[in-house]
């Protein structure tokens, strides 16, 4: 009955956004007054789901497509404000690309028929990235070459079941969970690097650079096995076209800056929607102006701490991590500091050294991207892996595991 209830809340998410993008003006009053109703089903859902799904990765996915949902809301709903009869958005304010657009200068809905509403609603509502269309996500990758029907779904497979066996093998050389190791290791004390540099040990370095690489190649092969699963099924049943799917990832050659880190080579699934409350909260409420440096990275910083409130609901608090062990936030956070002390280099190195970007450059970039992240991420990953007590079996290399298990016993 949970999973039921699980979702028929997720349909009803959908299910408003679709009435309210299709039905609606832009400036009706309807959409705010059902802000709370929104803010109601997502409070809800996010109980719901800790109590009827059992495995917490699952949880935290789910959990993240209904907190993703609220600011897809505030996004295509009350910000940006899209309608089906713009076929996009009709403001600016979210920091939209293409929003000034006069009607002449847009594509034209097919028909006004019911069902042509409907699909592009349920688009809208769903295409986070809105590939494809002028309204595109910055730093969507594209493809090389679009691909047929068949070529798609059978690369997509292959790229399933890749994802799924490189899981496993982590998963086996990971071993067995050990809660009172994690307890030991992952302490929040265990998180400060800089300030007790002089007694951390080379063993700790070691673990802390295997677990947080690990586990961003672990995040990376998890988001590309549900990104493939759902664009095979979707293009499959045709719900949506194979241009609707691009690549999840951008090229990792990409990595020897945080900017493009964050902005080309990482999944961009939720940067409008993270972006567009920071947008509109840095030059339409601040009154910051465009182009200045205050506004820049105030508006970086911004939309680093909304994506930060992201990851908390649908991560932290899956796993009953309380406010003052959370590092989320403060991980988030931090990531606007990296980009501006980066920029801030890249720019005293143009002026006195002529700086340009060389090989050598770039591989000094490469190593700066890696501290960083050895340095920072511990916030993020320690708290969950303290309380992250569940074995997660193998999926393909389970008959594996128990050959060799049964080896072992023998």
């Amino acid at each position: 009955m949970g999973l039921w209830l699980v979702l028929a809340n997720q349909v009803g998410l959908v299910g408003t956004l679709v009435l309210v993008v299709c039905f609606t003006p832009a400036n009706s009053l309807v959409r705010p007054l059902l802000l709370p109703g929104i803010t109601a089903l997502v409070s809800y859902g996010l109980i719901l789901n800790k109590e009827a799904i059992a495995n917490a990765g699952a949880w935290s996915l789910v959990n993240l497509n209904t907190a993703g949902l609220f600011l897809q809301y505030l996004d295509v709903g009350l910000i940006s404000r899209w309608t089906y009869s713009a076929y996009g958005p009709t403001s600016s304010r979210g920091g939209q690309p293409n929003a000034s657009l006069d009607l002449a200068g847009r594509k034209k809905p097919p028909s006004s028929s019911l069902l042509s509403r409907l699909q592009w609603g349920f688009s809208t509502a769903t295409s986070w990235r809105a590939p494809s269309t002028v309204w595109e996500a910055k730093g969507t990758p594209h493809f090389e070459e679009l691909p047929s029907r068949g070529r798609f779904l059978a690369r997509n497979a292959m790229t399933l079941l890749w994802s799924v066996l490189v899981l496993d093998v982590m998963g086996l050389v990971g071993g067995d969970l050990d809660p009172v190791a994690n307890a030991a290791h992952f302490t929040w004390d265990r998180v400060r690097f800089l300030a007790r540099l002089g007694d951390v040990s080379r063993d700790e370095v070691i673990l802390r650079a295997t677990v947080v690489y690990m586990r961003w190649g672990a995040m990376y092969f998890s988001l590309q096995v549900v990104y493939s699963f759902l664009a095979i099924v979707f293009v499959m049943v045709g719900l949506s076209p194979v241009q609707r799917w691009p690549p999840l990832f951008g090229s990792f050659t990409e990595i020897y800056t945080l900017r493009n880190t964050w902005g080309k080579a990482w999944h961009q699934l939720i940067r409008q929607k993270v972006s567009s409350p920071a947008h509109y909260t840095t030059y339409s409420l601040l009154g910051l102006r465009k182009g200045g440096i205050a506004g820049r990275y105030t508006c970086i910083l911004a939309t680093f701490f909304v994506s930060g409130l992201l990851h908390l609901f649908c991560a932290e608090y899956s796993y009953g991590i309380q406010w003052d062990q959370s590092g989320t936030l403060r991980f988030y956070s931090i990531q606007a500091l990296g980009i501006a002390m980066e920029d801030a280099v890249q720019a005293t190195s143009r002026r006195l050294f002529a700086y340009r970007s060389t090989y050598w450059t770039r591989a000094i970039g490469y190593v700066w991207v890696l501290l960083w992240f050895l340095w920072t991420s511990p916030a993020y990953f320690f708290p969950l892996l303290k309380y992250d007590t569940e074995k997660r079996p193998p999926v393909l290399l389970g008959p594996i595991e128990t050959w060799l298990q049964s080896r072992h016993v023998q």
